[in-house]
């Protein structure tokens, strides 16, 4: 898949902020796996969604 420059930045962008919105606003107090949440992310945006 070609995608523009700006639509990749922009795809990475909204997951890493995803994910810091919801641990630090929507998970405050629980438990997470710093590491794994982040090197899942990473695997999403290097991989995509495989089935």
């Amino acid at each position: 898949m070609d995608l523009p420059s700006f639509s990749i930045f922009r795809f990475i962008g909204s997951s890493l902020i995803g994910l810091f919105v919801t641990r630090f606003l929507f998970s405050e107090g629980q438990s997470w796996d710093e590491e794994k949440e982040i090197r899942d992310v990473v695997q999403l945006i290097l991989n995509g969604i495989k089935t």
